[in-house]
């Protein structure tokens, strides 16, 4: 997705490694500084290096070939790739890659804590088994 078309950058360079337009894909994927994230990553996502035509077509990819745990962590990755380059482009502070990885595993664990704690709790259950009657004739019932 071309960020300069989107008329969401004024230019059309990459502010991380001036070398390629800045487009989703090469700044979530393709740059040489997010290239250094990925290469931090589990094993299956540091494998998928080939290039892509689209951010979708890298999603569907990763779908079919990544586990649960390891679409967790692409996605909290590319969310926090993204962060970056904002901070990059509107604070002028680059998060080195250790510490973003780091970051992103920190938010990986609250994530996986907060499910696991909404899994804990028992459902509510209703043993009252209801059934459906008709309205009275004077009566109107809209869904």
């Amino acid at each position: 997705m071309n960020l300069l078309k989107m008329k969401i950058v004024d230019n059309p360079q990459c502010p991380l490694c001036l070398q390629e337009n800045q487009t989703t894909e090469h700044i979530l994927w393709e740059c040489t500084a997010a290239i250094d994230v990925w290469g931090e990553c589990s094993k299956k996502i540091q494998k998928s290096r080939i290039s892509h035509k689209s951010l979708k077509e890298l999603m569907v990819e990763m779908f079919l070939k990544l586990n649960k745990e390891e679409m967790e962590e692409l996605e909290v990755v590319l969310w926090k790739l993204w962060r970056r380059r904002n901070e990059f482009v509107f604070k002028d502070t680059l998060t080195p890659p250790n510490f973003l990885l780091q970051s992103a595993y920190r938010s990986l664990q609250e994530l996986r804590e907060s499910k696991h704690g909404e899994t804990n709790q028992p459902a509510p259950t209703n043993n009252r088994v209801e059934e459906w009657e008709a309205p009275s004739r004077d009566f109107f019932k809209i869904n």
